[in-house]
């Protein structure tokens, strides 16, 4: 194209076109036949109006590419965007692991507290006990406000000190529990239950 573009004897229309049909056809390089092949070059190199008819062709067809390629690239990042896992975080982000602190003045036996938020995606709890809290084995369950005697959820884990407080690490998978109001309930041995209140978002 760019051999027959710089050719300066060719700047007429010949006498008869090839039809666009037949232009593009050679265009995609589906002309078979040698004579006619042979034909089109030759016309091509005495028509500026076909030839211009072929450059266009040559730009349309870049212009498709580019657009498919930004297509693929845009499906790409958001398949990428989509399957990204998520990442462990504060329990108030809405992460999948949950600090949960019962060593705050308002935390008493049987009273229920300010609400913390936790995500339906929470599958773990961080339990950060109080001084007063002795160390060792707990049951931990999870109750609606209306039925604490009715477990939604419960575990049992055994203390560890993390900077110079006990803590239970353990798991406690919120996926299935429906959003809205629960308690997060504790105790140690026979002692009365001590209660959280948790807020679940299905976010």
């Amino acid at each position: 194209m760019q051999a027959l573009s710089a050719s300066t004897s060719g700047n007429r229309p010949a006498e008869i076109c090839p039809t666009p049909k037949l232009l593009r056809s050679f265009f995609d390089g589906a002309v078979a036949e040698e004579r006619v092949h042979t034909q089109i070059l030759s016309h091509l190199s005495e028509c500026a109006i076909c030839r211009h008819v072929m450059i266009d062709l040559r730009k349309r067809r870049l212009r498709l590419r580019w657009a498919a390629r930004l297509v693929a690239a845009v499906i790409l990042i958001a398949a990428v965007v989509w399957t990204w896992p998520k990442h462990n975080g504060p329990v108030n982000n809405g992460q999948q692991v949950a600090v949960v602190d019962f060593g705050g003045s308002a935390v008493t036996r049987g009273v229920e507290d300010l609400p913390i938020t936790v995500s339906h995606l929470t599958k773990r709890f961080r339990i950060v006990l109080s001084a007063e809290n002795a160390a060792g084995s707990y049951e931990v369950k999870l109750v609606a406000p209306q039925a604490k005697d009715s477990p939604i959820l419960a575990t049992t884990g055994t203390t560890r000190v993390v900077d110079a407080r006990e803590e239970l690490n353990l798991s406690l998978d919120l996926e299935a529990v429906p959003p809205g109001p629960y308690l997060l309930a504790i105790r140690h041995g026979k002692s009365d239950w001590v209660y959280r209140t948790l807020l679940i978002e299905s976010r």
